[in-house]
């Protein structure tokens, strides 16, 4: 007793649908591999994390086709404010042009956006 004809599986799994394993899907699913994306979480999911996006970060983002900005709790940030013992701060403008320097967005909003991205790049 035959089980029917074998569907093949994917060439890569990846594990982990956090920020680096979706880049890594992809990567992989626009290179014309069939790939799968697993996590033990289901998404959306809130995630213990700072939110925090430093310029480096955006540029990934960025490159992999993900605009943060879209993502209806993005926050950019444009200066830092420093507090002292005594209560007197300093307020100091981050770098301006070539792109928001620094953001914060929920990870639940970023993950879920990622893992969108991933599946119209063709990751399972």
């Amino acid at each position: 007793m035959g089980l029917g004809p074998s569907v093949p599986g994917p060439d890569v799994v990846v594990v982990g649908a956090g920020p680096a394993g979706v880049a890594a899907a992809v990567e992989i699913a626009r290179a014309g591999r069939r790939v799968m994306l697993i996590d033990k979480a289901r998404f959306p999911r809130d995630k213990c994390c700072g939110d925090g996006l430093t310029a480096g970060a955006l540029r990934q983002l960025e490159a992999l086709g993900l605009d943060p900005r879209g993502l209806a709790s993005w926050q950019p940030v444009d200066d830092v404010v420093l507090h002292g013992p005594t209560g007197h701060g300093l307020r100091l403008p981050l770098p301006r042009g070539r792109g928001a320097f620094a953001a914060v967005v929920p990870r639940l909003e970023l993950d879920a956006a990622l893992v969108d991205l991933a599946r119209s790049a063709g990751a399972e």
